[in-house]
Formats: structure tokens, C-alpha cells, sequence
């Protein structure tokens, strides 16, 4: 549609009134357990299953947390040569464990091994040792380990960064929306791995995959701002390549704010800005959990580019300082920009340091 309408100056002005009193989000979430701690203690009880000295359980449980102050070093540089400590806690484990607790721990370090090429650039390199991490996981699931699902569904989603940071960024889009698809439908897609074409585990732990989708989802969300930013020429190709023909059943909570996102930003992709701006305004009276601020931050990008294409509208400069002053005070927003969350790893083993 045409911008510029009485109807469209009508709304803007109900953002302007508005965008001051809009709810602060709550800390309440509306899932009742954290889906990565519950996944912890599930994966404890699946390996006690499959191993039964508490011991060895132990000691590879103790070698792969050593994998995350390894990957803390890569990211910050402490360590100025961290594979050749990662070589020596792989000799160490080499020498200590057998059988399932062996790939257990190995297939962490295949991850962090994966991180360290990536951060050099060597994408392919990247790719390689996360497809092994796969391949690993896969195994492990086959013997018991359900959680681990979601290790190699991680490893997918670091396919899809390797992807976007190598200038592929159709294949990027490709393998988030597919991952997406996935988590929410069990549909695989082109994702790395057997594993998720066999409906069996994907039924397997379905709380853990519902935490697991959101979070997920979030982070999509945070890789499409980032990618946008740095490289503004694909930006229009973003949405529709990542959630522009995402469907799912919305029987949760959690879905219901997805899809309503997926909505809105459709209808400002479209360019139906009275139906963005008036699910705009619905969207943001809902105070939801802080966790979707990332959400409610893409949207409000979005406004600021209506607002700038509409150089006519007579409180423009009013609104555009009343949306930053929200951005700023309210959403922390500078921190989503600053920091990508699909950087970060989503599934970690409890007592490690955050990616």
C-alpha cells in the first residue's frame, strides 16, 4: 500500500502516544523449568544408563567442561596458543576413557575445534569438524543419549553462521529456516544429519525441544539484525529466506508470541504498514517475557525505517526519539546490536563457562 494515507498518519500518531507507556517486560517465563538445566539432568540419568561406574561418568564429565574454558580462551585471546592445550586435554582423554564416554568427550572438543577454525576464517575446515561432531552425536543418540539431539542440532546451527560468515548467505538461510522447521515441525530439511529424519527422537524429549525452538528462534532472529547490518544489500532477502514460509502449530504460549511476530514482520516486508503498525501496537501493550526483548527490538528497527521513509509525517523527529529513547531505556537494546546471540552456544554442559 501507498504510505503517506490519513489512516497511516492516524497510527503513527497512536505509536507516539503510545510508545512512552508501553509495558516493561517481566522476568516471568512462561515455560515452568530452564530447558538447558532440565536437559542436564536428563542426559545425566541417559548416560548412567548406558555406563555404570559413577566414576568414569565422572571423569568424562570433567574432560569435556575443561572443552569450555578452552573455547573462553579462543574467544578472548588469554591463551595464546589454545590447540595446543586442546591437544593435550585430547591426549589426556585419549588415554582415560573408552567406548561411549570417549565420544562423549570427544564430540565436545570436535565443536570447539570447529569454533577455532571459524574465528581463523578457515571455513571449511569449520564445516568439516562440525559435520564430525554430527556424525558423533548421532552414535551416542542411537545408544541413549536423547539430549544430544540438540548438540547436533547446535551444530547446524553453527553450519548455518559458517554459511553467512563465508558470503554464502542463501545456504546460511537455508539451514536456519530448516533447523527451525525442524524444531518446531520435525521437518529436517537439508539439515546435517540421519538423525533428524527419524520422527522417533524428535518425540523423544519434547519439553527440552519446545525450550530448545524458542531459544532457538531468538537467535535466528539476532543472526538476521546482524547479517542485516553488515551487509544491508541482502538485507530484504533475509525474512523470506529464514521464516518467510515457517508454519507450526500454535499451542503454546511461546508459538503464540513467534507467530505473531512472523506476522507482523511479514506485513512490513509486503509493505502492508497499516496492518504492521496496528499489530505493532497490539504486540508491544503485551508486556511478555524479557526473553522475546530481542523481538521486540527487530520490530522497532523496522518502525524506525518506516519512519524515515515518511518524511511528511509531522511528529517523524518526535517518534523517532521516543522509539530510541524505548530501544535504549527499556529493551537494553545497544546490547542485542553489540552482541549476536546465535554466537553464542545454546547447549552447554553445566559448570562451563557461556560461549
Amino acid at each position: 500500500m501507498m504510505i503517506g494515507t490519513q489512516n497511516y498518519y492516524s497510527l503513527l500518531d497512536k505509536l507516539l502516544a503510545a510508545c512512552s507507556n508501553f509495558p516493561p517486560s517481566t522476568e516471568e517465563s512462561p515455560m515452568l523449568y530452564n530447558f538447558n538445566k532440565l536437559m542436564n539432568i536428563l542426559q545425566k540419568k541417559e548416560i548412567a544408563g548406558i555406563v555404570s561406574d559413577p566414576a568414569i561418568i565422572a571423569g568424562a564429565h570433567q574432560l569435556s567442561v575443561k572443552f569450555g574454558y578452552i573455547t573462553r580462551s579462543i574467544l578472548t585471546g588469554e591463551d595464546p596458543d589454545p590447540m595446543r592445550t586442546y591437544d593435550a586435554l585430547q591426549a589426556e582423554i585419549e588415554q582415560s576413557l573408552s567406548g561411549p564416554m570417549y565420544i562423549y568427550a570427544k564430540q565436545w572438543g570436535l565443536s570447539v575445534k570447529a569454533l577455532y577454525y571459524y574465528k581463523q576464517h578457515n571455513f571449511e575446515k569449520a564445516l568439516d569438524y562440525s559435520l564430525e561432531c554430527v556424525i558423533l552425536n548421532e552414535y551416542l543418540i542411537r545408544e541413549g543419549i536423547f539430549t544430544l539431539l540438540f548438540r547436533a542440532a547446535e551444530q547446524n546451527k553453527n553450519i548455518s553462521r559458517i554459511f553467512f560468515r563465508s558470503g554464502n548467505w542463501q545456504a546460511g538461510a537455508t539451514f536456519a529456516k530448516d533447523l527451525l522447521h525442524y524444531l518446531l515441525n520435525g521437518e529436517p530439511g537439508q539439515l546435517y544429519g540421519t538423525i533428524f529424519r527419524e520422527k522417533t527422537f524428535w518425540n523423544e524429549i519434547p519439553y527440552v525441544r519446545e525450550g530448545y525452538a524458542y531459544q532457538c528462534f531468538r537467535v535466528m532472529v539476532s543472526l538476521m539484525i546482524h547479517v542485516e547490518k553488515r551487509h544491508p544489500v541482502i538485507a530484504p532477502h533475509l525474512f523470506p529466506g529464514i521464516f518467510g514460509d515457517l508454519r507450526f502449530e500454535i499451542n503454546t504460549p511461546d508459538r503464540q508470541i513467534l507467530a505473531h511476530w512472523m506476522h507482523i514482520r511479514k506485513a512490513f516486508h509486503t509493505g502492508d504498514y497499516e496492518e504492521f503498525l496496528i499489530e505493532l501496537l497490539e504486540f508491544m501493550h503485551d508486556p511478555k517475557c524479557k526473553i522475546y526483548d530481542i523481538l521486540k527490538t527487530d520490530l522497532l528497527l523496522e518502525t524506525i525505517k518506516l519512519v524515515k521513509k515518511e518524511t511528511q509525517y509531522p511528529g517523524a523527529a518526535a517518534l523517532l526519539q521516543n522509539i530510541g529513547n524505548y530501544l535504549e531505556n527499556e529493551l537494553h537494546a545497544q546490547e542485542y546490536l553489540n552482541k549476536d546471540l546465535s554466537a553464542a552456544n545454546l547447549v552447554s554442559i553445566d559448570d562451563s563457562p557461556e560461549k
